[in-house]
């Protein structure tokens, strides 16, 4: 279901560590491993929480750039 391993931006080790930084909640941290781990585009995340696209990608956009912040893992 909109899986798309050569999408897949992050390993999910590095997914944890990165989100650890991060204070989203449960339901943001979901989409964003949806989108960074798992490679799904932000519309097919966003449509398995019942929120909008553009809530989705802040999510994953929070978790990229915890993951900026301490050098790029």
């Amino acid at each position: 279901m909109g899986v798309a391993d050569e999408r897949a931006l992050m390993t999910p080790d590095e997914f944890e560590r990165a989100v650890a930084r991060t204070q989203l909640r449960e339901r943001a941290r979901r989409m964003a491993y949806a989108i960074l781990v798992e490679g799904v585009s932000s519309g097919i995340a966003a449509e398995r929480e019942g929120v909008s696209r553009q809530a989705a990608h802040a999510a994953a956009q929070v978790v990229r750039r915890a993951q900026q912040r301490n050098g790029s893992e």
